[in-house]
């Protein structure tokens, strides 16, 4: 999460996570969605990267982006109020 430029390391379960991507859900790009979004899953922190690895996110996201679903998907989950902080 940036704050004011700077990198906000984020709190839950008392283990701190960061990510040091400017990439933004709610404008993941029409042309290059899958490559932003792996940038962005790529910029978090080991520990919060190997939960999302876990959960196959790169698989998920390149299956979406063959259905041309992710842009989508993406915008769609941009418009979720989920505040961690």
């Amino acid at each position: 999460m940036r704050l004011n430029g700077a990198v906000k390391a984020v709190t839950i379960v008392s283990i701190p996570f960061f990510n040091v991507n400017s990439f933004q859900l709610n404008n993941p790009g029409a042309t290059d969605t899958l490559e932003a979004l792996m940038a962005y899953i790529n910029g978090f922190s080991p520990n919060a990267r190997e939960i999302l690895l876990r959960f196959k996110m790169e698989e998920t996201c390149k299956k979406l982006q063959e259905k041309g679903m992710l842009y989508e998907v993406c915008h769609r989950f941009s418009t979720f109020d989920c505040k961690l902080v």
